[in-house]
């Protein structure tokens, strides 16, 4: 897929954020079931700061940022892993068009953040030693900017391997939501070693897209220029380490006396504009961590 085409889609989902800026009112769905009259466990309003900052999900084109060096880009994001070896620390946002047809909220704006907790809001009817949260907004009416929220609970006994478990109703998880869970646990995995583009809207609200440091420049090499600017300036990037040449030292010179050891280090900008929204490069805390090392 070419550079264009993966920028448009990217953009897509960019313009769906920014459209949640201007609901008009998010609600949390009706307590009582129509179909068995029964008060709804899972009728919860999340507040809309709760999904910023949302990684897409279920687009090929957005993947392809990541430059990943194999073919298969599902090995990108599953995962065999259990909520055990992520404890405490999955808490990841995606967005996405709802996918599943027949249903109410097919080819709807679905904006999930699923993340470890510690006790439901939700009563539970069934116990797990780890809680995944799994709070959905859905945008009802783009043109009228309604939406509303829901929450629900899965989780494991702990085993290896161990089925979810729907912790409000008891019963076992679906497929597609047990694939869902185990991307979520991939996505956290990545999240240290993953460089991402943040695209944020006036409020705040963001969107985050993974990336390698190559994907992130091919990203943004169109992104705006700065008032009075005649070239676009140089994002940041890693300059690996190196020797250099003494100023006092001959030129050409080999002489080891001649020359220094200059240590891995970045350079460049890490905010800009694109399409008029604000942007940011975040290297990957791997890198953060591996510059603020001593030598």
């Amino acid at each position: 897929m070419s550079i264009s085409q993966d920028r448009a889609s990217v953009e897509a989902y960019a313009q769906w954020l920014l459209r949640l800026l201007d609901l008009k009112k998010v609600t949390r769905p009706r307590r009582v079931d129509r179909g068995t009259g029964l008060e709804r466990l899972d009728a919860h309003r999340m507040p809309l700061s709760h999904f910023t900052d949302a990684i897409p999900f279920g687009n090929e084109a957005a993947w392809n940022w990541r430059d990943a060096e194999h073919g298969d880009q599902s090995d990108d994001v599953f995962t065999i892993a259990t909520p055990a070896d992520v404890d405490n620390r999955l808490n990841i946002a995606t967005v996405q068009r709802c996918d599943d047809p027949g249903t109410a909220d097919h080819d709807r704006m679905m904006v999930r953040r699923l993340r470890f907790v510690k006790r439901p809001i939700a009563p539970a009817v069934r116990a797990a030693r780890h809680t995944i949260e799994v709070a959905t907004l859905v945008v009802t009416d783009e043109a009228l900017g309604l939406a509303e929220t829901h929450v629900s609970y899965y989780g494991t006994d702990g085993t290896l391997g161990g089925q979810f478990s729907n912790l409000l109703t008891g019963a076992p998880a679906d497929v597609r939501t047990t694939t869902m869970l185990r991307i979520a646990l991939g996505l956290q995995f990545m999240r240290r070693y993953d460089w991402h583009v943040r695209i944020q809207g006036p409020k705040g609200t963001g969107l985050l897209i993974p990336a390698t440091a190559t994907g992130c420049r091919n990203l943004l090499k169109e992104r705006d220029l700065a008032d009075g600017e005649v070239r676009r300036a140089s994002l940041v990037h890693l300059v690996a380490e190196h020797q250099r040449r003494k100023p006092s030292a001959p030129h050409r010179t080999t002489d080891p006396d001649d020359l220094t050891w200059v240590r891995e280090h970045s350079r460049g900008r890490r905010k800009f504009t694109w399409n008029g929204m604000q942007g940011e490069v975040l290297p990957s805390q791997d890198v953060v961590d591996r510059l603020a090392a001593p030598t």
